[in-house]
């Protein structure tokens, strides 16, 4: 009975939420099936590696310091070498909303490394295929959602905790509030008693 209670304590504090992005990783995952080579069986891998760690960041706070750079490089790779921009808007949105409760300075190291990554991608992919970036396919237009993607979920993740951080403050100040009104209350309670009790004693 007391593991079945622990399974569901355990199965409420999951951040349910941040697994909802992981609807979109079939996506990549049929690019490379059916495997025909080396190759395919390699991303594949990367695939399985990112999974693990996008799970560790979500779960395991303390690891945060090695699991979040970890997961950008593997996605990183994803943009440098499989002409692969979808794979790095995951770390994009996840680790830049999660920075928005750090310093400042975490999230620029965090988009330094993620812009290289996505712009490193996109020269090397135009050596290769020049012309890959045409008007004509939309690739183009494929890079918004890359580009803004950490700039929109850092604006959005410090919006939540300065309102967070506000209405705590509401409540502090209602609380304090609230109490002084109640040592006022005493306070005018027992000088009215003490005043009645002195008016009885000059009466008698």
């Amino acid at each position: 009975m007391a593991l079945l209670t622990h399974h569901k304590n355990k199965l409420k504090t999951i951040e349910w939420t941040s697994y909802v992005w992981l609807a979109y990783l079939p996506y990549t995952i049929s690019a490379y099936i059916p495997v025909k080579s080396w190759h395919d069986w390699l991303w594949l891998l990367l695939v399985g590696g990112f999974l693990v760690l996008y799970i560790l960041v979500v779960e395991k706070p303390h690891w945060r310091a090695v699991t979040m750079p970890a997961e950008l490089v593997v996605t990183g790779l994803f943009a440098v070498f499989a002409a692969n921009n979808f794979m790095i808007i995951f770390p994009g949105w996840q680790v830049s909303f999660l920075l928005g409760r750090r310093p400042k300075r975490e999230f620029y190291g965090f988009a330094l490394g993620y812009y290289a990554f996505l712009i490193g991608g996109c020269i090397r992919d135009y050596l290769q295929y020049p012309g890959v970036f045409g008007w004509h396919n939309g690739d183009v237009m494929s890079l918004v959602f890359p580009l803004l993607s950490p700039i929109l979920a850092y604006t959005f993740s410090r919006s939540v905790e300065r309102q967070r951080q506000l209405n705590q403050t509401n409540r502090r100040l209602k609380t304090i509030v609230e109490r002084n009104e109640r040592e006022r209350i005493a306070r005018d309670l027992h000088d009215t008693l003490g005043q009645s009790f002195s008016m009885g004693k000059l009466q008698v």
